[in-house]
């Protein structure tokens, strides 16, 4: 069910990640991202919703981080900050794209 449901916000994350995206912190040297997902989901419908799936995909993203390339972070990051607060869906989303293209 989980992962159902990150999948479908998956695909309007995904457009996210052609934006520019502006610097912020990292909260480890790993790089993986902090976001502010309160502000990211300030405007959504839900925002209970909103902040859980947000949730999911950072401690989806986190089991994964290691695994990724640093090229991929870096673009992906990026994808992620486009939007206020940033977004862990929208990383998610663009580090998708980056698999499908690999294979």
């Amino acid at each position: 069910m989980m992962r159902a449901r990150i999948v479908l916000l998956l695909g309007a994350a995904c457009a996210l990640a052609s934006l520019p995206a502006p610097a912020a912190p990292l909260d480890d040297e790993s790089g993986f991202p902090t976001f502010d997902i309160a502000n990211s989901c300030r405007n959504a419908t839900s925002q209970t919703q909103c902040i859980a799936s947000e949730q999911d995909a950072a401690n989806l993203l986190r089991e994964r981080w290691p695994s990724l390339s640093a090229d991929d972070r870096k673009r992906c990051v990026a994808a992620g900050r486009a939007t206020d607060g940033g977004s862990y869906l929208a990383t998610l989303g663009c580090l998708s794209n980056q698999i499908d293209r690999k294979l």
